[in-house]
């Protein structure tokens, strides 16, 4: 809880800092628009027995196929910014699978460089449907 309360404090000020958003906007006050502009990031990781890791070069599976693991991706890290008001979110979440369920050597190497295995394995974090 509180690593994502400085996740979000840090979104915030960077933010802030590099897109300061004004109170007033051609004349209209940011907070009596009806709208938002949010802006997101989504991490994602999956339990099919193939895939893709572009950066290393690892394709187990073709063009055509990708849509197996896509559509067993499952959302572990949600991001978001409304820019004109800078409020943000920033949540993780574990998948609704283990680790021992990874099965493509893709999707663990993927994982592993990016920080995602610990999610995964993380069994405090809540699944993304709780969040």
């Amino acid at each position: 809880q509180q690593q994502q309360q400085q996740q979000q404090q840090h979104m915030q000020q960077h933010m802030q800092q590099h897109m300061p958003m004004p109170q007033v906007h051609d004349g209209i006050h940011v907070g009596t628009l009806n709208f938002g502009l949010i802006v997101y990031d989504l991490e994602t990781t999956h339990d099919a027995e193939r895939g893709n890791y572009a950066e290393k070069g690892i394709h187990e599976c073709s063009q055509d196929e990708q849509i197996e693991w896509k559509s067993r991706s499952q959302i572990i890290e949600f991001a978001a910014v409304d820019v004109l008001t800078g409020e943000s979110i920033c949540v993780r979440s574990r998948p609704e699978f283990n680790w021992e369920d990874v099965k493509s050597h893709a999707a663990r190497l993927f994982a592993e460089d990016h920080g995602h295995a610990d999610i995964i394995q993380d069994q405090t974090l809540p699944y993304f449907r709780e969040v």
